[in-house]
């Protein structure tokens, strides 16, 4: 019975600050540490057999850790943000494969190292015969969902999305049928929801239809569709700022 390797992993983190247990970490992994984000790399250019970065973000600038999240994930290897008890949410959008908020257990995080290592083995062998599949009917070699490898794009996009198809025309909408006299809303579909189940009918139907396009978009990630990884995004974007604007010159216009 073959013995299974120790998982290699590269901490990110000011050794003079962090509380993690770094001892007990060495004890259960291959741990190497990078106090600043230009030795992480410089070790990762090194070593092609790290399996998880650790990044203890209670210890790093905030942009730094939007730099080392960022870069790593176009090269596919795993990563794990370590965060205080309670994290901002510009940390949690970082794009990490895992996050564990302030660890006392120090297992915890060999744990979920562990996990990452099983799941990216499991990745890999899914991917190696889907590409071998794909190379008998001459198609091209994946590299990965397209959401992990334009991790930026992609919440960039969605960020839009939300920004303007979910706030901007929610609250548009509402301050002009609610709050506006002589303003009636001219979609049937959502005059009966707003009618019928009123505003909280109303922000469920928004949020279904986002998760719906997520969904979609996700599955051509996936699939290495292009055009539906897209167009989701795309469209929500463009129709969120239309109804945006439209409303808006109803208000004003009132």
């Amino acid at each position: 019975m073959s013995r299974v390797p120790v998982p290699t992993a590269l901490l990110h983190a000011d050794p003079t600050e962090t509380t993690i247990n770094t001892a007990y970490l060495s004890e259960h992994l291959r741990l190497d540490v990078a106090s600043a984000p230009g030795a992480v790399f410089e070790k990762l250019d090194g070593d092609a057999d790290i399996d998880v970065v650790i990044v203890d973000a209670r210890t790093t600038d905030t942009a730094d850790c939007k730099q080392v999240l960022g870069r790593i994930a176009d090269r596919g290897v795993a990563t794990l943000l370590i965060s205080g008890a309670d994290p901002g949410l510009e940390i949690l959008t970082f794009g990490a494969d895992a996050h564990l908020p302030a660890p006392d257990d120090p297992a915890a995080v060999v744990n979920t190292v562990e996990r990452l290592r099983e799941r990216d083995a499991a990745e890999d062998t899914v991917d190696a015969a889907r590409n071998a599949t794909r190379a008998v009917g001459g198609s091209s070699v994946s590299l990965g969902p397209l959401y992990r490898r334009e991790s930026g794009v992609f919440y960039g996009l969605w960020f839009l999305a939300a920004a303007t198809y979910g706030f901007g025309d929610i609250v548009s909408t509402l301050l002009a049928v609610v709050t506006a006299p002589g303003i009636v809303e001219s979609n049937p579909v959502v005059a009966a929801v707003l009618a019928n189940y009123g505003i909280p009918g109303f922000l469920a139907v928004k949020f279904a239809i986002l998760i719906v396009l997520v969904g979609i978009s996700v599955g051509g990630a996936r699939d290495d569709d292009q055009f539906t990884y897209y167009w989701p995004p795309v469209v929500a974007t463009l129709l969120g700022t239309g109804l945006t604007g439209w409303n808006l010159w109803l208000l004003y216009g009132s």
